[in-house]
């Protein structure tokens, strides 16, 4: 886990001095079968205290550990985290547990409650997805996908170089999707099979129009 961690934040650095921007939107810990709630309490207010702590720089840390802990809060506009509770056994050492919701804790079900809506809260800034500063569409998140599968395709970490080059890769195919999909809508609404006759002479010159402002 924490080569993981050393990575996005050394990726997070580069990131950062190409495009001067958070180059992460949020990172949410998602703790589970936490145990100690007489101590730390559920959900995000006991999720932070526990957080802070682990994050603390403490004097003679290790300097690794030192720069993950700063990096990861540069890097990410929000980090926070959430303490859910077991599900229940009859959840965990069950061969038959087939989902239903009365087999599963009350205080599962209510914390499951409280986070999910959270996670997905339209006014969140961090709902609409971001690279580089700029909202994407699902048709650029795909482009993203493609290009950082690619990279992790031998199933070791990456150089954090490489990542960066993937995002400026997936940077031009987003951009050549956007244009490519700019210039069929253009064209279908000039020229589709409901639109009357166009001459060659004019549908050239139509063509290079659309072409120039996709």
């Amino acid at each position: 886990i924490y080569n993981i961690y050393h990575f996005f934040a050394e990726y997070g650095v580069l990131a950062l001095d190409a495009y001067h921007t958070s180059p992460f939107q949020q990172l949410t810990f998602l703790v589970r079968d936490w145990q100690f709630e007489y101590e730390t309490p559920y959900g995000f207010e006991g999720g932070e205290e526990v957080l802070s702590d682990r994050l603390q720089i403490r004097p003679n840390q290790h300097r690794d550990l030192e720069l993950v802990r700063s990096r990861l809060r540069q890097c990410f506009r929000k980090v926070n985290c959430f303490l859910m509770p077991h599900p229940g056994l009859k959840v965990t050492n069950r061969r038959d547990f087939d989902g239903r919701l009365e087999d599963i804790e009350k205080d599962f079900k209510t914390q499951l409650q409280a986070f999910v809506p959270e996670l997905f809260r339209t006014d969140n800034i961090n709902f609409v997805k971001e690279i580089n500063g700029e909202h994407i569409t699902s048709t650029q998140l795909f482009e993203y996908f493609r290009s950082y599968c690619a990279v992790f395709a031998s199933g070791d970490l990456p150089s954090p170089k490489a990542m960066l080059e993937a995002t400026a890769e997936a940077n031009n195919l987003a951009a050549k999707a956007i244009s490519k999909e700019f210039y069929i809508r253009a064209m279908e609404q000039h020229c589709g099979g409901d639109r009357p006759y166009i001459h060659p002479n004019q549908l050239d010159t139509l063509q290079r129009e659309v072409h120039r402002q996709s």
